[in-house]
């Protein structure tokens, strides 16, 4: 095995936990907090996570079709991108509508987008 094979693996490996640190993460750690700074209920948040439910379900019937036309050197990136610029409007602490939304936006990203140029990607390196 070559040292960029082993690069790329590596590297998968932590994009591939990166991308859900957001829609994830930052809520099981610090949920209470994460509850009281945007003023929240569990219900709400919940709410929120079908919604990334519902629209990563919906997205992950279309994610082989993407990734098979567009490259995972584009895809993955621009997920990458687009979550983070999720992450820059949850920065500024949105009401529960706004919120939700994000949460069906970062379905998109990660399915649709990430998921399968991501599988595709891992397939490609021949390990």
């Amino acid at each position: 095995m070559t040292i960029r094979k082993v690069l790329s693996i590596v590297t998968l490996m932590l994009i591939g936990e990166l991308i859900f640190l957001l829609p994830f993460v930052v809520t099981r750690i610090f949920r209470p907090t994460f509850l009281k700074v945007f003023e929240i209920t569990n219900l709400e948040l919940g709410t929120a996570f079908s919604l990334y439910g519902i629209v990563a379900m919906i997205a992950y019937f279309a994610g082989g079709p993407i990734a098979d036309r567009f490259a995972p050197r584009k895809l993955l990136p621009a997920a990458i991108l687009a979550t983070a610029l999720g992450g820059v409007l949850m920065a500024t602490i949105p009401g529960i509508y706004t919120l939700s939304l994000l949460y069906g936006f970062w379905g998109v990203n990660t399915i649709l987008l990430f998921w399968s140029a991501y599988v595709k990607a891992q397939r490609d390196l021949e390990l």
